[in-house]
């Protein structure tokens, strides 16, 4: 952090992100608005052979740019990095000609492949499309390349030349063929658009490019070179329908679309029953790229524009490019092949600017698609809460724990956060052995009144930086004097702490149950958590008191805890308020490490005996008196839970004894727990019929 005086903000010298990236990757991408969420940009990165010198990347970015994974591909072409339904990975390594080893690849969430995807029947795949089927089968295609004697068709056409036809099939994992589907059978070759040359030597006429199921199970079928959707029975094979205003067989009235589209790519079917689509506008008079979302009447025949963004200034891309709508109704536009430096616009449901990725010059992408995504090859918490920084005079730090879900050494090598408030203290590279974890420092100190919400990246770089494996999470806190402060005892980071000892938080006001009413003692345990090692450890029983003045709880584990043992407490967000109302917005923890036992435990031991244990029926206790005050005896489930009060404060000097009956009882372990004060005793007894 840097800062010239006590009242100087800090700022973080962003540069770090650009230097921990390899020099060929084509960014740093940023974004002109960024924001937290769990949905990621998947796109392919293909530099052209114009201005700097990069190389191409498959990426995964976070929605301010900052990449969560990369993987240098250098040699070969990948194209459609997505998620598939099944929560998989899947891509294509696209070679410069079609070759039995071009097939779509399918990951697990730690990026290893578990699978490959080709087409059967001799043909060779083609990468511009995929689909994963329910019944776990795929859906491919490839392209077709046969000799046809043109002259035959057009006038002045070659007779050897060489036209490419379109192939879709159904596979299974060992290339099985169960549906197939040939646009010989279906489509002319004059079907193709007036800017395809039916006289040249090589034709593609059809272009097939993407596909789709319809809500009725039908197949839609995108075909570039043709302008034109095509609905294809999934049973038979026969044309339903084909729509499109600048296609040769168009059987559609077209209502609000006076242009309509042309070598379109990326049909897809909404959710509610509209279809879009990306028009890259290649024989359109003025050429401009737009993403368009029509109303298809099948029974009328009528198709209706109901939706079209075109951007401002205007984006054109002769090739590729994608549109879609996601769940919470935001709009992703892939730009593709354009020289514009804009990737990917993102539009919020009422059409206003979310945010845009930008790209360096001559870098241009197949697709750009938003999908929820985190790896397993290492975890941890998604939140991490601060808490209120009010009535702190030093950073609050906290501890972040790192989990190794593989078999294999782990070296996360950087991280990167947004603000200055927030720093990571722990220094790296850190290495995480198999199947174990670590802990990283992270302080948080505003300087300010206000909320700071930031995503942290911990990167995970190969040897040669050529691939990167980043997991996120999302920091949180607060400076608000109005928001009751919170302190823990043992202090957060605290070590060799009585396994005996009592856990006290402190408020610097009176609280409440958020909602008003009051906290009683048997509230406490769903208003706390208490875990072994960290938040997601082991759960420890406790119960709690709430002193007279609501201002400190003092939380009683059910059993004495381990020696040399972490544990971590917290208040849990939303659950407690202040008398005015104002909440605890975000969750306040702390962490404590014990040590071996001593206090009560060291001078009180010898002065209480439990007899008999084991016991069936009547135990006797007896308590010499001490310097410290017995205030209450209390009888726990081996669990933690309170069974009963079995006597309140000793009263007198001298020996203090008494037998309690037990017989109603099950059989089981027990524990009589004394309290002296803040120390806590624990008797250990086993009840036998």
């Amino acid at each position: 952090w840097t800062g010239d005086g006590p009242n100087e903000k800090p700022q973080k010298n962003h540069s770090r992100l650009d230097k921990d990236l390899p020099p060929d990757f084509p960014g740093p991408v940023t974004s002109t608005s960024g924001y937290i969420s769990n949905t990621y940009t998947f796109t392919n990165l293909d530099a052209r052979m114009l201005g700097p010198f990069y190389n191409n990347y498959s990426v995964i970015l976070d929605n301010f740019g900052t990449p969560i994974y990369y993987q240098r591909t250098p040699n070969h072409n990948y194209f459609n990095f997505h998620v598939l339904p099944n929560g998989l990975l899947t891509w294509c390594r696209n070679f410069a000609t079609m070759s039995p080893n071009e097939k779509y690849y399918i990951a697990d969430s730690s990026y290893n492949i578990i699978d490959s995807v080709r087409t059967g029947n001799g043909y060779d795949l083609d990468s511009h499309d995929m689909l994963w089927m329910d019944n776990g089968h795929y859906l491919v295609m490839s392209y077709d390349p046969q000799p046809v004697n043109m002259s035959l068709i057009v006038p002045g056409g070659n007779p050897d030349a060489i036209v490419t036809g379109l192939i879709i099939q159904e596979v299974d994992n060992n290339e099985n063929v169960h549906w197939q589907w040939r646009s010989w059978d279906h489509f002319e070759i004059t079907d193709a658009t007036p800017d395809i040359n039916l006289t040249a030597p090589s034709i593609d006429y059809c272009h097939g490019n993407a596909f789709e199921f319809d809500d009725d199970g039908n197949l839609l079928l995108s075909s570039r070179n043709m302008d034109e959707i095509t609905k294809i029975d999934y049973s038979t094979g026969d044309i339903i329908w084909r729509f499109g205003k600048n296609a040769t067989n168009n059987q559609f009235d077209i209502i609000n679309d006076p242009i309509g589209f042309s070598h379109q790519h990326d049909i897809r079917k909404m959710p509610n029953g509209h279809y879009t689509l990306y028009d890259n506008g290649n024989l359109h008079q003025s050429q401009f790229s737009r993403a368009m979302e029509y109303n298809i009447n099948e029974e009328n025949m009528l198709a209706t524009l109901v939706w079209s963004y075109q951007h401002e200034p205007i984006i054109y891309a002769p090739a590729t490019g994608s549109f879609r709508v996601l769940e919470n109704e935001k709009r992703i536009v892939g730009w593709g092949a354009t020289i514009s430096e804009i990737l990917m616009t993102e539009l919020n449901p009422d059409n206003s600017l979310s945010m845009e990725l930008i790209v360096p010059e001559n870098v241009t992408c197949y697709r750009a698609l938003k999908f929820s995504w985190e790896t397993n090859l290492y975890t941890t918490i998604n939140d991490l809460s601060f808490g209120n920084f009010a009535g702190y005079d030093n950073a609050k730090e906290m501890y972040l724990f790192i989990n190794n879900n593989s078999g294999n050494v782990i070296d996360i090598t950087s991280s990167h956060n947004h603000l200055a408030e927030y720093e990571v203290l722990t220094e790296f590279p850190i290495s995480i052995f198999p199947n174990t974890s670590t802990m990283i420092t992270i302080a948080f100190a505003p300087y300010e009144p206000g909320i700071y919400t930031d995503v942290l990246t911990l990167n995970y770089d190969n040897v040669d930086n050529t691939r990167r494996i980043a997991r996120q999470l999302t920091l949180n806190g607060l400076l608000e004097d109005e928001i009751p402060s919170v302190f823990f005892i043992p202090e957060n980071g605290a070590a060799n702490i009585d396994p005996a000892t009592a856990i006290q938080i402190i408020f610097d006001e009176p609280v409440r149950k958020a909602g008003g009413d009051e906290i009683l003692d048997e509230d406490i345990p769903e208003l706390i958590m208490m875990k072994e090692s960290d938040r997601e450890g082991e759960t420890v029983a406790f119960s709690g008191v709430i002193s007279e003045d609501k201002m400190i709880i003092t939380i009683i584990p059910g059993f004495v805890l381990e020696e040399e043992q972490q544990y971590y407490v917290e208040l849990m967000a939303e659950t407690v308020e202040d008398f005015d109302g104002n909440i605890i917005e975000f969750a306040e923890g702390s962490f404590f490490t014990t040590g071996m036992a001593i206090g009560m435990m060291e001078h009180l031991a010898e002065n209480i005996q439990v007899y008999p244990n084991p016991c069936s029926g009547a135990l006797h206790l007896r308590v010499t008196r001490h310097s410290s005050r017995v205030t209450r005896i209390d009888l726990y489930e081996i669990s933690g839970r309170k069974i009963r009060r079995l006597d309140e404060e000793m009263q007198g000097p001298g020996v203090y004894e008494k037998s309690y009956d037990l017989s109603d009882l099950p059989e089981g372990v027990y524990f009589i727990r004394l309290q002296a004060g803040d120390e806590v005793m624990m008797k250990k007894i086993v009840k036998i019929e």
